[in-house]
């Protein structure tokens, strides 16, 4: 039961996050990414493979494998949802400061 409970924890804390996001926007915040579910950003940033590969070789506790899913799932669900995306967060900030 103890492996069930760690799922549900794990899916509770990010509809959580989803949550305080939703209710972010509705402050009139801009969300650039944030720990989702499903949740629709107003835009998505996914840095250059290259330079990622830098952060996450500091990171001793990330694993190559699982970034990579984590971008590919970024990169579909945004076009699915037609949330603009950015290789750096400076052209996210400027693009939602003209909207």
């Amino acid at each position: 039961m103890e492996k069930k409970s760690n799922e549900y924890d794990f899916k509770l804390n990010y509809l959580r996050a989803d949550y305080m996001s939703e209710q972010s926007k509705l402050l009139g915040y801009r969300i650039i990414g944030s720990l989702f579910y499903t949740y629709k950003a107003d835009a998505v940033v996914i840095l250059p493979l290259e330079l990622h590969k830098l952060y996450i070789k500091k990171r001793k506790n990330i694993k190559y494998e699982e970034v990579i899913k984590i971008r590919n799932f970024l990169y579909l669900h945004a076009k699915k949802e037609k949330i603009p995306i950015f290789d750096n967060i400076i052209s996210a900030v400027n693009f939602l400061e003209n909207k």
